[in-house]
Order: structure tokens, then C-alpha cells, then sequence
């Protein structure tokens, strides 16, 4: 298993690993290949196992006034079913941590489903924690 952060290059790949994940409709390899190219608060990291793109996570680096140091936030971790069980989320997780880290944020967090027991699992493993903030969210259109 080879993880590293995602190029231009993996774009073709990154959008039939989203479309496995988040289902039909997201975003297409050129939406992507313009994200990786110019969207400066988004880190992409992708997993490779013996050559082909298995796995992939995604972070935004966030900056308030409120704050004197960055966060980030997991937004995105996927790894397809035939590759589980491997380390790769593992391996995406780090590295994404390690990035965002490296771009100064002070605190990492994510959301997961309640009833996602070895997302669940992971993160426990991997030093997060539930907290008692209640996640809202609006459909703007």
C-alpha cells in the first residue's frame, strides 16, 4: 500500500473513487483536476496498491480571526471495499494528519455516521474522540 498526496494526474481515478462512495452525480474528473490545481484549503491524499488508486481522503484547512492557529477538518475518507482491511485508511488518515499539521493546524476534527462502526473503530484507534457538539446542517439552494 503507497499513500501520497493526490496530483492533477489522479483526478481520473479520485472521480470514480468518489462516485463509489458519495454515489452518481459529484463531481467529475475536471471539477476535480481544477480543485487539486486551485483550491489552496483542500489537502487530497490517495492510496495505491499495486498501482491502482484504492482509497482517498480529503481535509480542509480552516483560518478564523476567532482563532490564532488553523484547524482541519477530515472531510472525505474512502477506501474501496477490495482494499480494506489493509492499512490504507490508516495510511490516508496519517498522512492527511501529518499535512494538515504541517500547514499549522492546531486541532483535527470529522464527522461520521452514529451507526459507521469501523469508521468509528478507526478514529477511536487513532486518537479521536466523540465530542458534545450537535452537527446541523441546511441545504442552501
Amino acid at each position: 500500500m503507497h499513500v501520497r498526496q493526490a496530483t492533477g494526474s489522479d483526478a481520473a481515478a479520485l472521480a470514480r473513487l468518489n462516485e463509489a462512495f458519495n454515489g452518481p452525480g459529484v463531481a467529475d474528473a475536471a471539477h476535480i483536476a481544477r480543485s487539486l490545481e486551485e483550491n489552496r484549503n483542500e489537502i487530497v491524499c490517495i492510496a495505491e496498491q499495486d498501482g491502482a488508486a484504492v482509497g482517498f481522503c480529503c481535509a480542509q484547512i480552516t483560518e478564523s480571526m476567532c482563532y490564532p492557529e488553523s484547524s482541519a477538518e477530515i472531510t472525505e475518507l474512502y477506501v474501496a471495499p477490495s482494499a480494506r482491511r489493509r492499512g490504507a485508511a490508516t495510511a490516508l488518515l496519517r498522512l492527511a494528519e501529518q499535512l494538515c499539521i504541517g500547514r499549522g493546524a492546531a486541532e483535527l476534527r470529522l464527522l461520521t455516521g452514529r451507526d459507521n462502526a469501523p469508521a468509528r473503530a478507526l478514529y477511536a484507534r487513532m486518537g479521536y474522540r466523540p465530542d458534545d457538539e450537535a452537527h446541523y446542517q441546511k441545504d442552501a439552494r
